[in-house]
């Protein structure tokens, strides 16, 4: 891969330090949780914003500056006891919100969980319409910059540029998806010689359709942006394996809607693995939601990481859900 790290903004000069998560042992070692931040463990933090708590575990590194915002990465790595030699597997996570206002932390118990497993785990912001004034398109704009961000930065974050994956929730979904989906979108003075698509995909209850018939169409400055935008139109062939987490009750982006966009994915001969949460609503996933279906999400994650050669497949026993169905097929 070219050197381009002088061609994008983010890099402080220096390496950021490791993630220490034998801290994040200690921490909870006072809280009387065990040594193993799994999920057990996070789902015992209950009178505390235990979100922000990792948050404050991790690298924070400034990987866009664009209109004089500076949009950061906070990144979680492997202790010293999982990291090797080798370059590991990255995951970017976006967070949910429908592009209007969403927290940054909330997927650091995913991050912590495949940090103490040997990936690098990033949690990324992106521009939104509350505290910005932009629309969907320039979050688009943003999640590529990210993924392309970690692929210029593989050798100072320990990141295999091979292995990086993107999830998101909802509209953090969309832009995650678009990242893979919408290859001609790029931010102005980025290296397009260093890809901004995604390896891997990691969906929960996303976005797939932001026409008038779907979900978010007046976010978007016209209805031509819209429909540029809307996944359901850009499904081809050679698109990264995804996996798709969805509650069949879910009354933002109805089942219907991504049931419609698995099928097209593997009409393409696409790898789509849909799993839907019976009588689940939209946020399901979240550990403040639910620890039990916050569990059975890790364990369907970490099947799907551990296929596709992201992950050791050494999960501890976790229930599988007997609510949860696989529409994949």
């Amino acid at each position: 891969m070219p050197d381009n790290r002088d061609r994008c903004r983010g890099w402080s000069g220096t390496e950021p330090e490791c993630v220490n998560t034998s801290d994040l042992h200690s921490a909870n070692l006072e809280q009387g949780l065990g040594e193993d931040p799994g999920p057990a463990l996070l789902g015992g933090i209950a009178s505390m914003d235990r979100n922000q708590l990792l948050l404050q575990q991790s690298q924070p590194a400034v990987y866009k500056e664009v209109s004089g915002v500076e949009l950061r990465s906070y990144i979680f790595r492997p202790s010293a006891e999982t990291v090797s030699a080798e370059a590991r597997p990255a995951c970017l996570f976006f967070s949910a919100g429908l592009w209007d206002q969403n927290l940054v932390s909330q997927f650091a118990p995913y991050a912590v969980y495949l940090a103490a497993r040997g990936m690098v785990s990033l949690l990324c912001e992106y521009r939104q319409r509350a505290l910005h004034g932009t629309s969907p398109a320039e979050a688009v704009l943003d999640a590529r910059s990210a993924v392309r961000w970690t692929r210029i930065y593989a050798r100072e974050l320990g990141v295999d540029p091979n292995r990086v994956a993107a999830a998101g929730g909802s509209g953090g979904g969309h832009i995650a998806l678009c990242s893979a989906l919408l290859e001609g979108w790029n931010e102005a003075g980025e290296p397009l010689d260093v890809s901004a698509k995604p390896d891997l995909l990691l969906l929960f209850n996303p976005v797939v359709d932001t026409s008038r018939r779907g979900v978010g169409s007046e976010r978007f400055r016209s209805a031509a942006d819209a429909e540029a935008a809307n996944p359901l139109r850009w499904i081809a062939r050679g698109l990264p394996p995804s996996l798709i987490l969805h509650g069949s009750a879910d009354r933002v982006v109805p089942v219907d809607q991504v049931e419609r966009f698995s099928a097209r994915m593997r009409r393409k001969k696409n790898e789509c693995r849909l799993e839907v949460f019976e009588g689940r609503g939209h946020g399901f996933f979240n550990l403040n939601v639910s620890v039990e279906d916050f569990e059975v999400s890790l364990v369907l994650l970490h099947d799907f990481l551990a296929t596709h050669g992201f992950i050791a497949r050494d999960v501890e026993e976790m229930p599988h859900g007997s609510w949860v169905e696989s529409r994949s097929g």
